[in-house]
């Protein structure tokens, strides 16, 4: 499969049982582990064109098998109603079953299995055994669950268990996997029966398919598609598998890539306004005749100016006369003043 989000079928193998319903599919290496009703059924995938079933395993066939874990030591745990078988897997095509751990009675409803650290996971309805699955499996503890939470699967990460439940996902704390503790709930109002881990990201798979940041607890994401049965969820770097008698195929969640910051500007002043000057009230208009002072001359005083010249004039002339005509009837009065008035200066002198 070249593109998840465009994906096309390249192979199939048909699975035979009675009231065959498949309720877990585990890949490790070339070789798919399939749990249906009463049997493990291993398939050879190396070729996705020729898919080649290599066996099927059942240790109890009045026993259903419900659910399997494969490690990496070619182990494979496999949980029946009545206990956890321990099958050496090395040859796919010849299992063989190594030892079992007995479930008591009272919880002979077991639902899942996971296992690390040589240690086993068992969810039974409202709570979960811890059994050391050593040479000789030994029960280490029983964890009541809260909220009367009837949980059906499991996933590991670190120390952390991540149940998925009837009231959502349940997160417990094995750090100390003989003294567990419950480390929170994320509540959902539909049961979780798959949850997938891959890094920091859960696939809880409900009535919907619900991604959710294991670090934070919040929701990052929903798929929808269309469940028909308690199927199983399968996260990896280029896809989301969830088996549920069909296969779905969805993108991983990616997180959104963030806006840049823009680049911090220096903040233009704001601009101080320039108080304009405040008017002079232009003076009230009057009657009277501007004096000389306010530099500008009137028609007034120009008529003025020119009465008095020509008043001025007139007058000049009529003294000037009078003087004139007084001078002459004094030299006939007087001829001596008259030769004097008449003679030169220097001539007098000399």
């Amino acid at each position: 499969m070249r593109v998840p989000s465009l994906p096309r079928m390249v192979g199939l193998s048909s699975l035979y049982g009675p009231s065959l319903s498949v309720k877990q599919l585990v890949v490790v290496g070339t070789t798919a582990y399939v749990v249906t009703d009463q049997y493990l059924h291993m398939v050879d995938v190396s070729n996705a064109h020729n898919l080649v079933v290599l066996s099927k395993y059942s240790f109890d066939s009045n026993s259903d098998c419900i659910s399997v874990f494969v490690d990496t030591n070619n182990t494979a745990y496999l949980l029946t109603g009545t206990a956890l078988l321990m099958v050496d897997v090395s040859d796919p095509a010849h299992p063989a079953t190594m030892r079992y751990y007995d479930i008591p009675e009272n919880d002979r409803f077991p639902t899942f299995v996971t296992v690390q650290n040589g240690t086993a996971y068992i969810l039974v309805g409202y709570y979960m055994l811890i059994v050391d699955v050593g040479t000789t499996p030994t029960l280490l503890t029983e964890l009541t669950l809260p909220n009367s939470a009837y949980c059906s699967t499991i996933a590991l990460s670190g120390s952390s268990a991540y149940l998925g439940c009837s009231v959502g996902m349940v997160t417990v704390d094995i750090s100390a996997p003989s003294a567990p503790s419950i480390a929170g709930v994320l509540r959902c109002s539909a049961g979780i029966t798959s949850i997938g881990v891959y890094g920091t990201t859960a696939y809880l798979l409900a009535d919907l398919l619900l991604v959710v940041d294991l670090d934070t607890g919040m929701l990052l994401d929903s798929r929808t598609f269309v469940p028909r049965y308690r199927g199983t969820v399968f996260p990896t770097a280029d896809a989301v598998y969830v088996a549920d008698r069909g296969l779905y195929i969805f993108e991983p969640y990616t997180a959104p890539i963030p806006l840049p910051t823009p680049a911090p500007t220096t903040p233009v002043p704001t601009p101080v306004p320039t108080p304009l000057p405040t008017p002079v009230p232009a003076p009230a208009p009057t009657t009277d005749a501007p004096s000389s002072g306010d530099g500008w001359t009137s028609v007034l005083d120009i008529v003025g100016c020119v009465a008095g010249g020509v008043v001025l004039g007139v007058l000049g002339t009529l003294l000037y006369q009078r003087c004139m005509q007084e001078k002459h009837a004094q030299m006939h009065q007087h001829p001596q003043i008259q030769a004097e008035m008449l003679v030169p200066e220097d001539a007098v002198a000399t």
